[in-house]
């Protein structure tokens, strides 16, 4: 029988950014404790974040601080980026993804192909008034 715990389809990489984006502040033993490796991959994999741009870490006072850069893209996924771990991204993603797949079930039920309509309904429509 298949455990959906057996497949990860997130790195720790973005684990950890996930981690950061909703606490700054945490500090390395914390967060290796939440994500259940060891302090020094968290280490290991920080000082990967930082060096190719995803964070920047404050030393200047225990427990550092870390603030992403929101704007990098997400390696070989070309239309997501840090963004969407922004903890009200995440939110609104998360309402959006709901009612999808409410959507899209109810389209599988009905027999239908989803496909054309989904992409009716995210048609880009412009950008908000006043940005």
């Amino acid at each position: 029988m298949f455990n959906s715990g057996d497949v990860s389809l997130v790195t720790l990489h973005a684990r950890i950014l996930s981690e950061l984006a909703r606490h700054p502040t945490l500090s390395q033993e914390r967060l290796a404790l939440n994500l259940e490796v060891t302090r020094r991959t968290i280490q290991r994999h920080l000082a990967e974040l930082e060096e190719y741009g995803y964070l920047h870490a404050d030393r200047s006072q225990r427990p550092f601080t870390y603030a992403l850069d929101w704007s990098r893209p997400w390696p070989d996924v070309p239309w997501l980026s840090v963004i969407a771990f922004h903890p009200a991204v995440a939110a609104a993603y998360s309402r959006l993804t709901d009612r999808l797949i409410r959507w899209c079930d109810a389209a599988a039920e009905a027999g239908t192909d989803p496909s054309e309509e989904l992409a009716d309904i995210l048609a880009p429509t412009g950008v908000p008034a006043g940005r």
